[in-house]
């Protein structure tokens, strides 16, 4: 299935549904951005899901008042 949409909701769509992006070369030559991980760069080991879950956890649980200096 071919779908025309804007870059954000075809990474969107393509993240949630595993399936292949393609990009035309032209566009990729012209507007394309290789980033290079740096030392900063963070890798969360896990399972995908049991790291979403303990995402949605945290995000229960924290209040506004927790940003509070």
């Amino acid at each position: 299935m071919v779908v025309s949409c804007r870059p954000s909701d075809a990474i969107a769509l393509a993240t949630r549904t595993r399936s292949p992006l393609y990009v035309a070369d032209e566009l990729m030559e012209t507007e394309g951005l290789v980033i290079e991980p740096d030392d900063e760069d963070v890798t969360v080991e896990g399972d995908p899901d049991e790291v979403v879950g303990e995402f949605r956890a945290f995000l229960d649980r924290i209040r506004p008042e927790d940003f509070t200096s």
